[in-house]
């Protein structure tokens, strides 16, 4: 992966309580939370000090906790679209995705060549609260805008400080991240139609004839959503389904 790195923390007075703004259930305007990983946190450093890692390190407001890993779906490929984090019960900041992830691509799906991400997060902004609740986690955004995926890997953070002073701040001189991602904030997918003729179309699980059909389109007209393509193939969701197909499209969507 290169090394862009995104700081990723919002201002104190824009995190918000986690289980305020999502839901197990699919509830309007609130994240909806899957049981399916997403990707993984594969890394984690302190800025300038190679040899010491958040986890086993009291941090100190001054200290910049690096991570690095990879958001997508395991099964179909399905890239994610940003990275959301939770840290003390609340949504704390976010990145994106798009690196490139040249070892994930071969390991886990060869559609993620580009699921990369990596992220910077300031000490000094990060909540305080009962040791048992200071837990990072990372959740990744899907293609519809809404549902998020836990990534494994968490860490258990201790603080050598309390709560930055404002004298502090001032020094350290960070810009935070003051755009928060909310529910649809995000979206990617192409409102689309097809026709299925008589045979039905086959639902790839990956975009390749040689690849495994997992299920199938019936005959008729159907409206499906497109989220991605990749060498003529159209990776489809309808309904329950979702897949690869090798079939003309019309993006109309009518």
């Amino acid at each position: 992966m290169n090394d862009r790195v995104e700081i990723g923390v919002y201002d104190k007075n824009l995190q918000k309580d986690f289980h305020d703004i999502s839901s197990e259930k699919n509830e309007s305007g609130k994240w909806h939370r899957q049981a399916n990983l997403g990707g993984g946190i594969s890394n984690s450093a302190i800025w300038g000090d190679v040899n010491s890692r958040p986890t086993t390190t009291a941090l100190k407001n001054k200290d910049i906790i690096l991570l690095e890993g990879w958001g997508g779906d395991i099964a179909l490929g399905r890239e994610m679209q940003a990275v959301i984090f939770e840290f003390c019960g609340k949504q704390i900041g976010h990145a994106f995705l798009g690196l490139a992830s040249e070892d994930i691509a071969l390991n886990i799906h060869a559609n993620l060549t580009h699921a990369g991400w990596k992220v910077a997060l300031p000490v000094y902004a990060l909540p305080r609260c009962e040791k048992e609740k200071q837990i990072l986690k990372a959740w990744a955004v899907g293609a519809d805008g809404i549902s998020i995926y836990p990534m494994a890997g968490f860490l258990s953070l201790s603080f050598a400080d309390g709560d930055a002073t404002e004298s502090e701040i001032m020094r350290y001189n960070i810009s935070l991240n003051d755009r928060v991602i909310t529910p649809y904030f995000i979206k990617k997918g192409v409102a689309s139609a097809i026709d299925v003729p008589k045979g039905g179309i086959k639902i790839y699980q990956c975009p390749n004839h040689d690849c495994t059909v997992i299920n199938e389109l019936r005959e008729g007209r159907l409206q499906l959503s497109v989220v991605d393509k990749k060498n003529g193939w159209s990776l489809i969701e309808f309904d329950t389904l979702s897949g690869w197909i090798n079939q003309p499209l019309d993006e109309n969507g009518s």
